[in-house]
């Protein structure tokens, strides 16, 4: 999960993204082509002192959606200040996006796209009964999406991430599911491919 130790940088630089999706995640070409890259700090914002560690954020409530809002955690569309966990809870939300195809939620942009505050609301309804099991989000996939985004749900504001848990938790379902950590993934191999090389 390399987006982990990206966001785990981030956030040890001080900085929040406050804008987890899809379109930010890109891949290195070349002998980079094994790096994960995140972009479009547009909205990031510095949460603390860089020298202190000194809080520069208080927990606000009351506040405007910020970020995209389908991967937006509750907290954000509640409008709660938003913190390191929900960039971690919008992560598990990308993640759930790429191994399903499609959140639950998306259908509902359809709908009432001329009426953004309410559907802004259907889907936070729709998070909110997600939100204390995320068993049917995650249902068909590995227990361990589901532990991630309840242990991220489970975090105060301004705690911290215990990022090794997390990167651990997933590094062992790789193990188990058999996958050698080899720097090769599927585009390295059709570019080869393609090539005319294998």
């Amino acid at each position: 999960m390399f987006q982990l130790v990206l966001f785990e940088a981030i956030h040890e630089a001080s900085y929040l993204h406050r804008d987890v999706k899809c379109e930010n995640f890109m891949m290195g070409l070349g002998s980079n082509a094994s790096r994960v890259f995140v972009g479009d700090f547009g909205i990031a914002k510095r949460y603390r002192s860089r020298s202190t560690h000194k809080y520069l954020i208080d927990y606000a409530s009351g506040r405007d959606m910020c970020g995209t809002v389908r991967y937006a955690s509750l907290n954000v569309h509640e409008g709660v200040q938003p913190d390191r966990r929900d960039d971690l809870i919008a992560l598990g939300y990308v993640f759930m996006y790429f191994l399903r195809g499609n959140l639950p939620w998306q259908s509902i942009n359809e709908g009432d796209r001329n009426n953004r505050a309410v559907q802004y609301n259907r889907i936070k309804e729709m998070k909110a009964k997600m939100k204390d099991s995320s068993q049917e989000l995650c249902q068909g996939h590995p227990t361990e999406f589901m532990r991630y985004l309840n242990y991220c749900y489970g975090l105060e504001f301004g705690e911290k991430p215990d990022y090794h848990f997390l990167r651990h938790m997933f590094r062992r379902l790789g193990y188990k599911s058999g996958y050698k950590y080899d720097d090769v993934f599927d585009w390295n191999i059709c570019t080869h491919v393609r090539e005319g090389n294998g």
